[in-house]
């Protein structure tokens, strides 16, 4: 009983600090390890800074020690803050959207300038700035005058086929073809006129001479109201000869750099004769002329500019009042009246489209090359003329419902001043 106590007494407080010790080794060994502490932000007291201190150096012959005293240093104050000058900035470069050529000279545009815009340089005196104009006017630098001077080469379609003769052959106006003719275009343009947005134009051009001639060995009859016959062999000559002519006044106001308006006023003339030379059985001719004044708008587009070329699109169309007459002449046919006049009025139509490029020989000369197409309707026309002129009792009712279309190329300079 005694030994099994004292064994208690000394096994019981043995097994506890083994317990203990296992247990606090264990806490120990699974508690995961602290960060090192923090010493951000610790600023020493003055009085815990240790100054530097004279270093004693002893040569090896006994001389006088040398005492190193260390450099001054300059006091900084902790509260002052230090200024540190900004850096400089760095420009941004963007790279442009677009590359445009550099070797395009500015298009030259025919429009009046107003100060109200930021003009272009002019390199020659050839451009000129006018006075200023409303704002709504398109502005840039034109030359005070524009001269052109073209010439037309133009064919004449159109036209009813009307018989002329029927025996011993049959011949009507398609065989009296005229072919192609030419005449002259003269144009002026004076931009800015009075200061204001407006050009004023002025144009005129003529074709004379388009003449279509047929001999015949014998003519039997002469296609008019009534029909003329010709007994025997009766040799002639059938002849059909047009003229044009145009005269047109316009006011032209740019709407931007490609496209300039216009309207004005035109007067188209149209004559024409029929004549029928029988030699010593007489002759027979038909004249009619045709007087056509009205108004009319258009479009001028430039339609391509490249600097040193250029494309103009031109379009013109105007309703017209037409003032026709026709004189019926004879002489020396049996039963044909010497004279027969008839007039009328008549509602016509005049349209114009051309496209001419130009190439600029300097900056004050260019060369133009075209084409342009002209259809007038509501005309009076020779042949048209026989079927409704009794050539016998003068009866005449004016027939002016023909059609005529013009075409043809143009060639020429134009002059800037």
């Amino acid at each position: 009983m005694h030994a099994a106590w004292n064994v208690r007494r000394f096994l019981l407080p043995m097994a506890g600090a083994v317990c203990w010790t296992s247990l606090s080794l264990a806490a120990e060994l699974l508690s995961p390890p602290k960060p090192p502490p923090d010493n951000d932000g610790l600023e020493l007291a003055q009085s815990s800074r240790v100054g530097p201190r004279p270093v004693l150096i002893e040569a090896a012959d006994e001389q006088e020690p040398i005492v190193l005293q260390p450099a001054e240093q300059p006091t900084v104050s902790p509260a002052e803050p230090l200024a540190l000058q900004p850096a400089d900035p760095q420009p941004i470069i963007e790279q442009p959207l677009v590359d445009y050529p550099e070797y395009l000279p500015p298009p030259i545009m025919y429009a009046p300038a107003c100060d109200s815009v930021v003009m272009p340089s002019c390199s020659t005196p050839l451009y000129e700035t006018t006075p200023a104009c409303e704002d709504s006017c398109f502005c840039s630098c034109v030359p005070t005058w524009t001269f052109r001077a073209e010439a037309l080469i133009w064919d004449r379609t159109g036209g009813a086929n009307v018989p002329l003769v029927v025996a011993p052959v049959a011949v009507s106006t398609a065989d009296l073809d005229s072919g192609w003719r030419a005449g002259p275009r003269l144009t002026a343009i004076r931009h800015g006129i009075f200061g204001s947005c407006w050009d004023a134009e002025v144009s005129y051009f003529g074709i004379d001479g388009w003449n279509g001639t047929l001999a015949l060995a014998d003519i039997n009859d002469l296609q008019t109201t009534p029909v003329l016959l010709f007994p025997g062999v009766t040799p002639g000559t059938l002849n059909y000869t047009s003229d044009l002519h145009s005269f047109e006044f316009n006011l032209r106001r740019p709407h931007n750099d490609w496209v300039t308006w216009l309207v004005g006023f035109r007067a188209v003339q149209v004559n024409e004769l029929l004549a029928v030379d029988l030699g010593g059985a007489g002759q027979q001719s038909f004249d009619t002329m045709n007087h056509l004044y009205g108004v009319q708008a258009g479009l001028d587009l430039r339609v391509v500019d490249r600097g040193t070329w250029y494309v103009n699109a031109v379009g013109k169309a105007g309703i017209y009042g037409n003032s026709a007459n026709l004189n019926a002449r004879s002489a020396g046919i049996a039963g044909s009246l010497p004279l027969i006049n008839s007039t009328g009025n008549q509602t016509a139509f005049v349209g114009e489209v051309g496209v001419t490029a130009g190439y600029r020989l300097t900056e004050r000369l260019s060369l133009l090359a075209g084409y342009s197409v002209l259809w007038v309707d509501g005309v009076a026309l020779a042949p048209d003329q026989l079927a409704g002129t009794n050539v016998t009792t003068g009866a005449s009712v004016l027939d002016a419902n023909g059609s005529l279309v013009y075409h043809g190329v143009n060639l020429g300079l134009e002059y800037g001043w």
